[in-house]
């Protein structure tokens, strides 16, 4: 049971990171600032990490 929450989980936040790099790169596009993948990710990886610590002050 625990293992399909689990995987639930981690199907939503995938989809959630997926869809949020599109948006990012719409964005970018828009603003002519950004034609490939490079910029949004690092983005997303930065609010991964602020995330990432706000959830161990949690702890």
């Amino acid at each position: 049971m625990t293992n399909s929450i689990q995987n639930n989980d981690f199907r939503r936040r995938t989809i959630r990171i997926h869809k949020t790099l599109d948006k990012k790169i719409d964005e970018y596009k828009k603003e002519e600032l950004l034609s490939n993948w490079t910029q949004a990710t690092i983005d997303l990886i930065k609010k991964g990490f602020e995330k990432v610590k706000e959830e161990q002050k949690k702890w």
